[in-house]
């Protein structure tokens, strides 16, 4: 299989250290071009996939929503063409989501996250976790809809991503 083939239906969280983390902080496109790039920009992180990658913030004035990721198995895919097309469609991409769900770009505050590996045991869990949630009604008797248990289970399993990396931080001697 190839790389690209890989990472399909693959859930795992991204923070301060990730591409995509970068770019919600830095509220820009941010581009690389080759595996140099990532290791020029990410020092020691992993490479996902050899060639090119993209990471567009999903903006709405000075909130944003996440960000959208584009990946290419070839070097240097990502022409100013291509990218000037992929931020258009990211645009567009910004009426998909409500007004809740964009955030206030100076109350971004995101984490460093353990590598994907390092999660892998805790987001294999995340599904039965969600029918767990949906199964036990909360007070008043009311079960969780998939939506609000989806959203409790992802919000828990982040703080654990983050307990961890903090641990894993603390046990290697670097300052948390």
């Amino acid at each position: 299989p190839s790389a690209a083939n890989s990472f399909r239906n693959q859930t795992y969280f991204c923070g301060a250290e990730s591409q995509a983390g970068l770019a919600v902080l830095s509220a820009h496109a941010v581009i690389l071009q080759n595996p140099e790039d990532v290791q020029r920009i990410f020092p020691g992180q992993q490479i996902v996939v050899p060639g090119s990658s993209l990471a567009i913030p999903i903006l709405q004035y000075d909130c944003c929503a996440g960000s959208a990721c584009f990946i290419s198995p070839h070097n240097d895919f990502f022409s100013s063409e291509r990218i000037t097309l992929l931020e258009q469609y990211v645009d567009l991409l910004t009426i998909a989501f409500e007004i809740q769900e964009f955030y206030p770009l100076v109350d971004i505050n995101l984490a460093m996250l353990p590598l994907r590996s390092q999660q892998q045991p805790l987001l294999s869990t995340l599904q039965q976790r969600i029918i767990d949630r949906m199964l036990h009604p909360v007070v008043g008797g009311h079960p969780f809809s998939r939506l609000q248990a989806e959203q409790q289970v992802i919000k828990e399993i982040e703080e654990e991503l983050i307990q961890f990396a903090l641990t894993v931080d603390q046990h290697s001697g670097a300052l948390a």
